[in-house]
């Protein structure tokens, strides 16, 4: 499994984008908010690896963190409507995409 534990938007996308092409065809993308403690964590399955990444792309509300998981999203081929409407438009604390 390929982890990062930062928190920061900016590295968590270069983090991405670095590792994305490791993990072959993505098949699912699981993404878990706690609004109590504000932490998130986000994983991509791949036909090759796993990433997990903790922190960074957020959910809920939109800000930074937000649109950098738009971003990341838009990358794996979500459209862009699709992925504002997990990251940024749902008040849901969790969400699964299935590719």
């Amino acid at each position: 499994m390929i982890r990062n534990f930062n928190g920061n938007t900016r590295q968590q996308k270069e983090f991405f984008d670095e590792n994305l092409g490791k993990l072959g065809d993505i098949k699912r993308v699981t993404h878990k908010r706690d609004g109590q403690s504000v932490e998130y964590e986000t994983i991509i399955e791949g036909t090759e690896e796993t990433m997990l990444l903790s922190g960074g792309f957020s959910s809920g509300y939109g800000g930074e963190g937000p649109n950098g998981l738009v971003y990341a999203l838009t990358k794996m081929g979500v459209s862009n409507e699709e992925a504002r409407k997990y990251a940024i438009e749902s008040s849901d604390v969790s969400f699964v995409i299935e590719f």
